[in-house]
């Protein structure tokens, strides 16, 4: 279903529909002129919120394209967390939030390289977290239930300082994936391969399920 608004934390609502009709009965210059006028008035701040709001309320899953789902299963194939975890000489039963953090700025790295152009990065310039812009869909799902994202405001999901400080608190393992990948779990259930990439329980040679990427996140989650 299409979303015509989404509302923030602080009961702010954002309609794009609204939007895009008042701006269509202005010319260019118009706007322009408008945007202007908020600025001198002082109200740049309030104009930057509305920008990243529409941001968000206009990001829209990964898992909706095809193409890319298959570039993010290919790279969750060949680069799961356990690889990373032997790469580095790390026992899979020792795994840690911040061996999660590290594979996965990892894997935004495969993934860009193997062809993944999509959501853009909130922060492609640091050096401890550099994490894809989060969707529409997660910063609803955040409004519904903050005490599970240890109260991150959904309109600073974009906030690589904000969401680094709450990957370090978060013990929900659905909510820190969904933090850290910027999706909402029901639209990364899609794809069962991506999500075992996470697994670190699952037998040699069977295919990794949903179920034990979440054990595997909580009990990372556990060791610190």
């Amino acid at each position: 279903m299409e979303r015509t608004g989404l509302t923030f934390t602080g009961g702010q609502e954002i309609s794009i529909g609204d939007i895009a009709d008042a701006a269509g009965q202005l010319t260019a210059d118009e706007f322009l002129e408008f945007l202007r006028r908020i600025v001198q008035a002082g109200k740049g701040a309030r104009l930057e919120t509305l920008l990243q709001a529409i941001t968000i309320e206009q990001t829209r899953s990964l898992f909706e394209d095809p193409v890319a789902t298959a570039i993010v299963e290919r790279v969750a194939r060949s680069h799961p967390f356990t690889r990373w975890l032997d790469d580095m000489g790390i026992p899979r039963t020792a795994a840690t939030r911040a061996n999660l953090m590290a594979w996965w700025d990892i894997f935004i790295v495969m993934a860009s390289e193997a062809g993944y152009r999509g959501r853009g990065q909130i922060n492609d310039t640091s050096q401890s977290t550099n994490l894809w812009h989060a969707t529409g869909a997660l910063a609803e799902k955040m409004g519904r239930n903050p005490a599970a994202y240890r109260y991150l405001p959904n309109l600073l999901v974009n906030h690589p300082e904000e969401v680094g400080r709450k990957l370090g608190e978060i013990v929900d393992p659905t909510a820190f994936i969904e933090i850290l990948v910027g999706e909402a779990m029901e639209d990364m259930r899609r794809s069962p391969v991506f999500l075992g990439a996470f697994s670190t329980v699952t037998e040699v040679g069977a295919d990794p399920t949903v179920e034990e990427a979440l054990y595997s996140t909580s009990l990372a989650l556990k060791r610190g």
